[in-house]
């Protein structure tokens, strides 16, 4: 099941989720990107992540520079040629969620979904169920009571092992 970060636009107020909010609401995925791993630097242009696309750009130069100067055979310049992709790969979505914090629509949510459009769909209901209400981070609830826990028993993680901060 993959994990997808929500982005709310600039102008969305922060206290509240409106219905021009959630369907102004981007959803990045929290992985590898094959997409970027394939299209490299025009990837990141087609996302208009401009100053990322031209830092990939650079470093494929600069790469290909430095493999040509120290006259590397060309097996192992294919191999680093392919580890910077894989690493693009990699890196492409946390450098997408860098650009949308950077301009203003930092990380408002986690939702997981086995695809973009079930994860799209847990947005909605959360942010449906919570409408005109503040987010569930924003304001601390107390952790529910578990039915497994007498009732004069320290509370413990998991039900499992005594919570480490209680005081002894």
């Amino acid at each position: 099941m993959a994990t997808y970060t929500v982005h709310f636009s600039k102008n969305a107020d922060p206290g509240r989720i409106d219905d021009e909010a959630l369907a102004n609401a981007v959803l990045i995925k929290d992985g590898f990107s094959y997409r970027a791993f394939l299209f490299n630097f025009l990837w990141f242009f087609w996302n208009r992540l401009w100053l990322a696309g031209l830092a990939v750009l650079g470093g494929l130069i600069v790469l290909d520079v430095i493999l040509d100067v120290f006259h590397v055979n060309h097996f192992f310049s294919f191999l680093a040629s392919v580890l910077y992709m894989v690493l693009i790969g990699f890196e492409a979505n946390s450098l997408k969620r860098w650009t949308f914090g950077r301009n203003g629509r930092p990380v408002a949510s986690i939702v997981a979904g086995q695809d973009e459009i079930e994860a799209e769909a847990k947005m909605l209901v959360l942010g449906l169920s919570h409408k005109d209400h503040h987010r569930p981070h924003s304001t601390p609830h107390p952790a529910p009571k578990s039915p497994f826990t007498p009732s004069g028993a320290a509370p413990s993680a998991l039900g499992l092992f005594p919570v480490s901060e209680r005081s002894r």
